[in-house]
């Protein structure tokens, strides 16, 4: 009786005692963890400057609301893309986009090089326009020698609610500033294979008291994101126990 109420004394003490450890840790890993994303955020950041100063495209990284913005914009960019997107809803209904692509070739000269377009070939090297085949003889075409084109090509990845991802696209022709001709792209994309959703987990341990040896069995909860603060978070249970003793404890972990 006298050691339960020794104890109960000592309970507020012991618990200032685990807040300011609880404390402590905290302030370390939730450091820790935002120096982590700093330098990343930098890398990543330099990285895309270097692709920028290349001229090579890189994915900006938007909201939801903003995507469905983009395509917006890319179906009016292209003509046949509207359609796409509404045969693979018809597929599989509720596809939202998730990467919408938007390019073009920039003004072409008819039987020569780009006309400072992306991709052009730098003098002296590489497909120069000397190196090209003469131009046929003019006729009744869509261009002749000397017309100026584009190819201009839209595209969208859509990803259904179970995570399956649809890839269409669209190409057409512009040339004398009209449009000449286009279709939907026969496309063949593939990619990493996406990591496995966490779910729940459990681990089982052993370790030795002066009571003897002690196994130990954990369970965690697949991740949830905490309201207002956006922290990952899971919950674990621990039970632990010989042939003389058990334990249990359960609780939260949070990823600040």
């Amino acid at each position: 009786m006298s050691r339960a109420l020794e104890w109960i004394r000592s309970l507020p003490s012991i618990l200032i005692l685990l807040a300011i450890i609880a404390g402590l840790a905290f302030l370390g890993v939730s450091q820790c963890n935002r120096a982590a994303r700093v330098e990343n955020a930098a890398a990543v950041a330099g990285q895309v400057h270097a692709f920028a100063e290349a001229g090579i495209a890189t994915l900006v990284e938007l909201s939801q609301r903003e995507v469905a913005g983009r395509m917006e914009a890319a179906q009016r960019y292209t003509a046949g893309l509207e359609g796409e997107v509404a045969r693979a809803r018809q597929v599989v209904p509720g596809l939202r986009p998730v990467i919408v692509v938007q390019g073009s070739t920039g003004q072409v000269v008819a039987g020569g090089s780009p006309a400072g377009g992306p991709g052009a070939p730098e003098a002296g090297g590489g497909l120069g326009a000397s190196s090209l085949p003469a131009a046929p003889p003019a006729r009744d075409c869509l261009l002749r020698t000397g017309d100026s084109g584009e190819v201009r090509v839209s595209g969208a990845a859509l990803k259904s609610d179970a995570g399956a991802v649809a890839v269409v696209g669209v190409a057409e022709a512009w040339g004398n500033g009209a449009r000449l001709f286009g279709g939907p792209l026969r496309l063949e994309v593939a990619g990493l294979k996406p990591p496995r959703l966490p779910g729940w987990s459990y681990g089982i341990g052993v370790g030795a008291t002066t009571h003897g040896i002690v196994y130990a069995l954990k369970i965690e909860s697949p991740p949830v994101t905490l309201p207002l603060v956006h922290w990952p978070a899971r919950a674990w249970a621990v039970g632990a126990g010989s042939s003389s003793q058990a334990l249990v404890l359960g609780g939260i972990e949070v990823e600040p």
